[in-house]
């Protein structure tokens, strides 16, 4: 659990559908995360060089910028990656698939997905990462 001396995990959610954004934050808040959010992915490129988020959720399908689009965006932009981006969607291509795939700190969670299910899969991942809790 953090103690006020130590950061929160910081969460960049990405999504152009308003309520999930607000389920999500409200969810990712009650697990002790710093919640950052922006409605297409050029929008949460710019977000993501202000916060430097340690995890990315982001929507695969979106204008301006999609999913794939930022999460290349990010990894190009700077040596210092999330630890985990997490791409939400309801249908992905193969194709697109394995252009995610990529990049060694995706992950995928099929919609619908449970915002208890996000926190799960965050929480998971540093429970691997060796930070037991954010």
């Amino acid at each position: 659990m953090n103690t006020t001396a130590e950061a929160k995990k910081k969460v960049l959610l990405v999504d152009d559908d308003r309520f999930m954004i607000r389920v999500l934050t409200m969810k990712l808040e009650q697990g002790g995360f710093e919640v950052f959010s922006a409605a297409n992915g050029q929008e949460g490129f710019e977000r993501y060089k202000q916060c430097r988020a340690d995890v990315i959720i982001t929507d695969l399908t979106m204008p301006r910028m999609n999913g794939w689009e930022l999460c290349k965006s990010v990894s190009e932009y700077s040596e210092a990656q999330p630890s985990l981006m997490l791409v939400v969607t309801s249908r992905i291509e193969r194709e697109e698939r394995e252009k995610i795939k990529q990049f060694p700190n995706a992950q995928f969670a099929d919609k619908p997905v449970s915002p208890k299910k996000i926190l799960q899969l965050i929480q998971n991942h540093f429970t691997e990462q060796g930070v037991i809790r954010p």
